[in-house]
């Protein structure tokens, strides 16, 4: 009588985890020089401002720090945003001020993300999640999704071109940010298993008229 085997062969389960050392960064300050601009009706304190050499991320030559009421815009060139698409940027706050946030634009639109502070802003364009979530004093390094968090608040997939770094502080004194790397690292990150499976049947053994036994 007939047998049944059924030989399931696992033919590849692949999980593919970035190499790459970076990322692709969109900007740092590694050259010592940076042009900024005043974000409009926010920049107060336009030179406050500097890059710094001593208690940079991560050993860096440069950083950027804020320490005034001061909003500053940089120019980037165009990138186009996918689905998918997660960057990074690293940011140390020093002492804390009324708001503290990176931000991305398109010329239309901007995306904004607050890190620290003692107020919490509204508007939609505003994503809170981060706030307080870690201590002062110390470099941390922000996974932002903007390819999920752009759509979900202006309903498109953007071509960034512009940063945006915030030191709010509209009263009293204190407050001083830090800035470095911004990366995209979407290409860094883990991709899930590529699993294929190819079932083969060689032989069964029937048992009764409507039962079989591999």
């Amino acid at each position: 009588m007939p047998r049944l085997a059924l030989a399931c062969l696992l033919l590849a389960a692949l999980a593919s985890t970035a190499t790459a050392e970076r990322g692709d960064v969109i900007a740092d300050f590694e050259s010592g020089t940076v042009t900024l601009g005043s974000y409009p009706g926010q920049d107060a304190d336009p030179g406050d401002w500097e890059l710094i050499t001593s208690g940079t991320h991560d050993g860096s030559a440069y950083s950027l720090r804020l320490f005034g009421n001061t909003w500053k815009t940089q120019a980037i060139a165009p990138r186009a945003v996918a689905a998918g698409t997660v960057w990074q940027v690293a940011v140390h706050v020093e002492s804390e001020a009324e708001m503290q946030a990176f931000g991305v634009g398109d010329g239309a639109n901007e995306l904004l993300y607050t890190l620290a502070g003692e107020q919490l802003p509204t508007g939609s364009q505003w994503w809170t999640v981060y706030q307080g979530a870690f201590p002062r004093d110390e470099w941390r390094v922000y996974l932002l999704p903007i390819g999920e968090d752009w759509p979900a608040t202006h309903g498109y997939l953007p071509t960034l071109d512009r940063l945006i770094y915030v030191n709010d502080r509209d009263e009293g004194s204190g407050g001083a940010t830090r800035f470095d790397a911004v990366i995209d690292v979407t290409a860094d990150l883990p991709v899930p298993p590529s699993v294929q499976v190819a079932c083969t049947i060689e032989r069964l053994t029937r048992l009764d008229r409507e039962r079989w036994r591999a």
